[in-house]
C-alpha cells in the first residue's frame, strides 16, 4: 500500500480497533493468503503510527508486515520477478489500472472463489436456496 500522502487527518480517523479488525479479517477470516503487507513510501508519521498500531496486529502477521521509505528493494528482493509489478514500483506491467482490472476480472471469473462463496452460503443457510 503505497502510503505517500498520508497526513495526520488520515491517522485520526484510524483507530487501534479498527486496525484489530482489519487484521483479524486479512489472517484469519480472508480466503486469500496474504505473504506479506508493505506499506512503502512511509513518512515518519506512518512509522509512528504503525509502531502504536503494530501490537493490535496478529503476532503470526506482525513479522509480515513491512514499512519502509523510497528505498523499493525490499519490494524488488520479495519478488521473484519485476514482470508482476507495476511500474510505479520498478516493475514492468505498463498501466497499474488495467492491472487491477484484470485480476479483478480473473477473480470474479475464478471457480474456485464462487465454490468457496457457495459452500459458505449452503454451509450457514444464506443466500440463494
Amino acid at each position: 500500500m503505497d502510503t505517500d500522502g498520508l497526513g495526520f487527518n488520515h491517522a485520526r480517523q484510524l483507530s487501534y480497533d479498527f486496525v484489530k479488525k482489519l487484521f483479524a479479517v486479512m489472517v484469519y477470516s480472508s480466503p486469500i493468503r496474504f505473504v506479506c503487507y508493505v506499506l512503502y513510501n512511509s513518512s515518519y508519521l506512518m512509522e509512528k503510527i504503525y509502531s502504536v498500531v503494530k501490537y493490535a496486529i496478529p503476532e503470526r502477521a506482525r513479522k509480515d508486515v513491512y514499512v519502509i521509505k523510497k528505498d523499493l528493494t525490499v519490494i524488488h528482493g520479495m519478488v521473484p520477478d519485476k514482470q508482476f509489478l507495476p511500474t510505479c514500483i520498478g516493475g514492468d506491467i505498463q498501466n497499474d489500472v488495467t492491472f487491477q482490472d484484470d485480476a479483478e476480472q480473473a477473480a470474479f471469473e475464478d471457480l474456485t472463489l464462487q465454490n468457496l462463496a457457495t459452500d459458505l452460503q449452503r454451509e450457514f443457510g444464506v443466500g440463494k436456496k
